[in-house]
């Protein structure tokens, strides 16, 4: 595996960037911790109000769980810290990451579009899962 040193393009709220410099990672890597639950939506709302042009902001989320419930509009929520997030998912990816989770908590990181988080990839102590599917 490669690490390495971004180097961000100038904006209020920089999140694109450019491989600076690649460096070997050593196989004891481990992803840094997530933020807490609070802090997350505290940098969200920060990140929102810096560039309030942009349709879609990332997220990071831990120890969440995802839920499938009958509602046709939104069927699959993610429970963190007694709070309710709807997904927007395709069938075909909720059914994969319930299966890799079996209802167990899980890191998940995704897009936030002010109203639903679109999850892109998601992980635990044993497995990974990434999106397939396009949701608009």
């Amino acid at each position: 595996p490669h690490g390495g040193t971004l180097a961000f393009y100038p904006s209020a709220d920089p999140l694109r960037a450019l491989l600076a410099e690649s460096s070997a990672v050593p196989d004891t890597f481990q992803l840094p911790q997530a933020p807490g639950s609070a802090a997350e939506w505290t940098a969200l709302a920060t990140r929102m109000a810096a560039n309030l042009w942009a349709q879609s902001w990332p997220m990071w989320l831990d120890a969440v769980q995802l839920q499938y419930t009958a509602d046709a509009e939104c069927p699959w929520w993610l429970w963190a810290n007694a709070r309710a997030i709807p997904l927007a998912i395709s069938e075909a990816d909720a059914w994969q990451l319930m299966a890799m989770t079996a209802g167990g908590p899980v890191s998940i990181f995704g897009e936030w579009t002010g109203e639903l988080l679109r999850p892109l990839t998601a992980w635990s102590d044993a497995d990974r899962w990434a999106a397939t599917g396009v949701v608009g």
